[in-house]
């Protein structure tokens, strides 16, 4: 367990550029920031800007901000600005935004199992979408998810479109999202105007808050379902009740 790190400024050629969990690997990443982490060329084919995840990874009340795999450097594997995902990963309360990857996934590429709650995800670059999930063997649920406002690299138009989800569509058993494509927007239901656009909004970590407006305040689900089928699949031991109990990214998701 790792809980309170602050992470920023590694790099790697082979891995996560801050953290690499393997195979055999149960990580779990809690209340804990990864920041400015990247990778250099030269590398295997699984590269992650921030976290590589091939066992069995929680993250938990944490913030993936301006990671990079391969987003200017050619050389890079450039899938997964944030994170890549070849295992089982729970992801909850957490924030990605400035993540960006030269190929896909800005935020998160997934190829194996990744379950998703309470999150936001806006800001990130890449041409293959911000929350990337191969078609083949691999699956991404979300539930009380914000993925709106990353953008598509590839558009080179003075007003970017959005490219929010990419690859595989969101599992069955996905719901209660703020989500949608094709627009910037939606990217005004977060507020941006404060400087800098991460901030103390009462959680342990920096993250994103809500305008007054939005339609996510106060509109979350109940999550025990979405948790107890990782706690099955993954096999770990941890109280279903404990992580349903709230969001952790501020007062505004409370």
């Amino acid at each position: 367990t790792l809980r309170g790190i602050r992470a920023s400024g590694n790099t790697n050629i082979n891995g996560g550029g801050a953290i690499t969990n393997f195979s055999n690997g149960v990580l779990t990443l809690e209340n804990s920031t990864l920041s400015g982490n990247g990778t250099l060329s030269g590398g295997g084919n699984r590269l992650a800007g921030g976290l590589l995840n091939e066992g069995t990874l929680i993250v938990r009340g944490s913030t993936f901000d301006s990671n990079a795999n391969g987003a200017n450097n050619a050389g890079a594997a450039g899938t997964g600005g944030g994170l890549a995902n070849y295992g089982n990963a729970f992801v909850v309360n957490s924030t990605f935004t400035g993540n960006a990857a030269r190929v896909s996934g800005g935020a998160i590429h997934n190829e194996g199992t990744l379950y998703l709650a309470n999150d936001t995800i806006t800001n990130n670059f890449s041409p293959g979408a911000a929350l990337f999930t191969t078609s083949t063997f691999s699956k991404s649920t979300a539930v009380n998810t914000i993925l709106v406002g990353n953008f598509n690299t590839s558009d080179t138009s003075q007003t970017r479109t959005e490219l929010n989800v990419g690859g595989a569509a969101l599992a069955t058993g996905s719901s209660n999202n703020l989500t949608t494509d094709g627009t910037v927007a939606s990217i005004f239901e977060l507020d941006i105007a404060n400087s800098p656009f991460l901030n103390d909004n009462g959680g342990p970590t920096r993250t994103i808050a809500l305008k007054t407006s939005s339609p996510a305040i106060n509109a979350g689900t109940d999550l025990k379902s979405l948790l107890t089928n990782f706690k099955i699949q993954s096999g770990l031991n941890f109280d279903v009740e404990t992580f349903a109990a709230a969001d952790q990214r501020g007062t505004a998701f409370t």
